[in-house]
């Protein structure tokens, strides 16, 4: 005999029990869960804001320089890695006098 569910519902890997309402909520690892029956976890983290000085700086530089690469990729004609020693021939490389 199988023994009898502790629970009306039975969670499977993909799903999680809402700890509010208890309804079965899909679960994927790449995506927040919540629940569409009562609004758990909607917004699930609040975004601190800086506390100092250097925080706010930080914060302001990271957000400046990321929007400028940002930008820097999306006017780039063609996104291929290149080097820049590639370009020369071996007869134009710096040579070290010491050795």
């Amino acid at each position: 005999m199988q023994p009898a569910a502790s629970s009306q519902h039975r969670t499977t890997p993909a799903q999680r029990e809402c700890p509010t309402c208890h309804a079965l909520l899909p679960f994927d690892p790449d995506y927040v869960t919540w629940c569409d029956s009562c609004g758990w976890n909607l917004q699930p983290e609040s975004v601190a804001r800086p506390r100092t000085l250097f925080e706010s700086f930080y914060l302001s530089l990271g957000q400046r320089l990321s929007a400028g690469l940002f930008d820097e990729v999306k006017r780039a004609a063609l996104l291929v890695p290149s080097s820049h020693y590639r370009r020369q021939s071996p007869g134009c490389w710096p040579v070290s006098s010491t050795g």
